[in-house]
């Protein structure tokens, strides 16, 4: 049996609260009643580091849209964890967006007018650096000042100071960290370039807010508005990301060819190719997928192994290439790739999509039960797919109605 949460309060509250550390909780309160046993003070700080680690990432991208406002930015996107999108609210003038899981957060902002913009990155960046680590030592200055008695407490003010450390020492190191599929820099990284800004970077910063807007529109299955803003950024401003995701729109409008037409005129000798290389490669791979003859499913085998080569945990080229593994045949591979990634409370088109893939790969293993587990849960939560994604539905709709006939025929 499959537990499915989709009541969004009790999605919100298992997001802060997931099931295992709960579990986690419940045995380090059994373990209190045991006399002369302090094991529970180990389960129990361990609980609270884990518990305190999604209010840090919080307070770290809080940081960031302070640090924006000081210097005169605009933000107006702050999300919080990757995967499915559980809750979203407005407040001044921030779009605030708490997804399921809950292991990082991005802020995005408009810079507004280029004076002091290698000063306004260097703020910007530091804002939630600088928000763990005035957690942290209050954390410590408490602790000390007051030296609670209470092991609760201490343990407590402890998994705060750890987490927020941890934190501030994770995002300061110079990285690249990966973001919807990018290797994008954190904190540290970003600070660092903040001294030597290109012109071609500076130059990026003026399209941001429409670069954004037109996601909001993407978000809204909007494509055909989307598209038209992202084009006329294209002629302002020749950025690959803008490109990339024109493409996409083409594909989310059932557009193939067109999609892989701009997809494949992206130079690989350009600097920031590196950067978007799992986009591009997995958006060929989905596109020439659902051409659906057998020379495009060549060509989806070949991207979709570039693309989770190049970014091997990101939930969409993990679906992308666990659905061309089984459409070429190979379905435990297929199978064993997307089990681990697919979750039955997710009703994101990612996940949806893994689930259809999934149906199919059952059906062809000739396992009809677990198929249909799989096909149900898709069809149940059909509206949440666009145009692509309900093309490559009634494609494997298709193909199993003929499992079903071939074995009908054979029985």
């Amino acid at each position: 049996m499959h537990f499915i949460f989709q009541y969004k309060p009790v999605k919100l509250f298992f997001a802060f609260f997931p099931k295992y550390e709960l579990i986690l909780l419940f045995v380090a309160v059994l373990a209190s009643f045991a006399p002369e046993n302090n094991t529970w003070i180990f389960l129990l700080s361990l609980y609270m580091v884990y518990f305190y680690l999604r209010p840090s990432i919080i307070i770290h991208e809080i940081g960031h849209v302070l640090a924006a406002k000081v210097v005169g930015m605009e933000p107006f996107r702050m999300v919080i964890g990757a995967g499915e999108e559980i809750y979203r609210w407005r407040s001044f003038g921030v779009v605030f967006i708490i997804n399921r899981k809950i292991i990082n957060g991005h802020v995005y902002s408009d810079y507004g007018d280029r004076r002091n913009l290698k000063l306004k990155t260097f703020i910007y960046a530091s804002g939630g650096l600088i928000m763990n680590l005035i957690i942290a030592l209050s954390s410590l200055v408490i602790y000390f000042i007051f030296s609670p008695t209470s092991a609760f407490l201490n343990v407590c003010l402890f998994a705060l100071f750890f987490t927020n450390t941890l934190l501030f020492i994770y995002n300061i190191i110079p990285k690249e960290v990966p973001l919807l599929g990018m290797n994008t820099p954190n904190d540290g990284k970003t600070i660092l370039k903040s001294f030597s800004l290109s012109i071609e970077e500076i130059e990026k910063v003026g399209v941001v807010k429409d670069y954004m807007k037109a996601f909001e529109f993407y978000e809204k299955k909007n494509f055909l508005k989307a598209l038209e803003i992202w084009t006329d950024l294209f002629e302002r401003s020749d950025m690959n990301s803008i490109k990339i995701n024109i493409a996409s729109c083409y594909i989310k409008t059932n557009d193939y060819n067109k999609a892989i037409e701009i997809l494949l005129s992206i130079p690989r000798d350009q600097k920031d190719f590196e950067i978007y290389k799992a986009l591009i490669f997995n958006d060929l791979s989905w596109a020439y997928l659902l051409k659906n003859d057998e020379e495009s499913l060549k060509l989806a085998e070949e991207y979709s192994s570039l693309a989770i080569q190049a970014a091997p945990k990101e939930q969409s080229i993990i679906g992308t290439r666990g659905a061309v593994l089984n459409e070429s045949g190979y379905l435990d591979a297929g199978i064993d790739l997307l089990k681990n990634c697919f979750s039955w409370g997710d009703v994101s088109s990612p996940n949806l999509c893994m689930a259809i893939s999934l149906a199919y790969a059952h059906y062809s293993k000739q396992n009809f039960r677990k198929g249909n587990t799989y096909m149900e849960f898709a069809s149940k939560n059909i509206q949440h797919l666009s145009d692509d994604e309900l093309h490559y539905y009634e494609l494997m709709k298709g193909k199993l109605e003929m499992f079903k006939k071939s074995e009908r025929e054979v029985g």
